[in-house]
């Protein structure tokens, strides 16, 4: 049976919405207007089961994308107080995870002091341990009881980690008017440092670790007393106002929602292809 004869104009106008939707609103809005127009060009333009199927199983995957998106956009801002212990939790995780990897680091490398080979394997075993951290701006520096860098590997530091001005052990940092080095130390044998750090711009995403720490992402911030090394960690203030949503996944749900409603028509229309070439005597391959 032949579906019920179908509106050109109507389904012309929501077809030319549906292009212009993601381009004219913004994320979530944009695949929330992609999803409802999809379903209204269904429910206005009725179709055969088979592309019904098919139409409704992805825009309701669509619509569900696009209401998560909404949803986290629309997260009410965290209170001042509720921000500040919340990043306090974020930022002793991310110094824990720094002196754990120096740590795991360190009890890699060959035996000290490097002699012949075991400096290549010190080499090694540091371009190893960088390619496992937990960032790809981690460096690692190994100093010599005389203060000199006997071996490194990563990814480089934008400020100078003398030596005689770290401290023994521990963590801190180095800050300057745009960015900051951030480290942690371990001693793998008597006299030596091996050092983990990373150099990162203050007005990228501040030093943090875990779960919530998207939720941070792009606030400028700078450590509480910069300048000198500290021996102490932490100190990080987020400048601007208190965070809400977590924007760059609803972003990234709003753009998946899309999809989703972009690849349901292009079935559709793959659908709709085979039915008109089956109609017309075509043989399909």
């Amino acid at each position: 049976m032949r579906p019920p004869d179908r509106s050109p104009g109507v389904e012309s106008a929501l077809l030319l919405a549906l292009a212009a939707a993601p381009h004219a609103a913004p994320a979530p809005a944009g695949a929330v207007a992609v999803a409802l127009l999809t379903l209204g060009w269904l429910v206005l333009a009725p179709r055969p089961r088979r592309e019904m199927a098919v139409g409704a199983v992805g825009f309701l995957l669509a619509l569900l994308l696009a209401g998560a998106s909404a949803w986290l956009a629309a997260a009410p801002l965290s209170a001042p107080e509720e921000e500040a212990a919340q990043v306090a939790r974020l930022e002793r995780a991310y110094w824990s995870s720094l002196a754990a990897e120096v740590e795991a680091a360190a009890r890699l490398l060959p035996e000290l002091p490097l002699e012949g080979d075991r400096l290549r394997a010190a080499f090694e075993s540091l371009a190893r341990s960088a390619a496992a951290a937990g960032s790809p701006r981690r460096t690692f520096l190994l100093f010599d009881p005389a203060g000199e860098a006997a071996a490194w590997s990563g990814a480089g530091l934008l400020h100078d980690l003398a030596a005689p001005a770290l401290p023994a052990s521990g963590s801190g940092f180095v800050q300057s008017a745009s960015s900051a080095t951030l480290f942690a130390i371990a001693s793998p044998a008597s006299g030596w440092r091996l050092v983990a750090a990373e150099s990162r711009s203050r007005l990228e995403d501040p030093p943090l670790a875990g779960r919530d720490a998207g939720r941070f992402r792009a606030r400028p911030w700078f450590l509480a007393d910069a300048g000198e090394p500290q021996a102490a960690a932490g100190r990080l203030h987020l400048e601007g106002a208190p965070a809400g949503a977590d924007l760059a996944t609803a972003a990234g749900l709003a753009r998946a929602a899309a999809g989703v409603a972009a690849l349901t028509l292009l079935a559709l229309a793959a659908l709709r292809a085979l039915g008109l070439a089956l109609l017309a005597g075509t043989v399909v391959p």
